[in-house]
């Protein structure tokens, strides 16, 4: 998740950020607009981190160890 830090940030930057500097309206629309460009790629970037973290768990040498597998 720390290598996410500087593209996340990066992202909301463009997406938030610039728009209220630029003098955009902080409306409703922007608001939902905030909301979803903060909790989406958070998500999706936790949900890819527990997937990787899970496959290193259950994968040992290149095998699937049969003390770990849920089958």
């Amino acid at each position: 998740m720390r290598r996410l830090v500087i593209p996340l940030a990066s992202y909301l930057a463009v997406t938030i950020v610039v728009p209220i500097l630029n003098g955009a309206s902080i409306d409703a629309d922007f608001r939902e607009h905030a909301a979803l460009a903060i909790a989406l790629p958070l998500i999706i970037a936790t949900m890819l981190s527990l997937v990787l973290r899970c496959q290193r768990f259950v994968i040992v040498e290149g095998h699937v160890s049969s003390s770990l597998a849920p089958w």
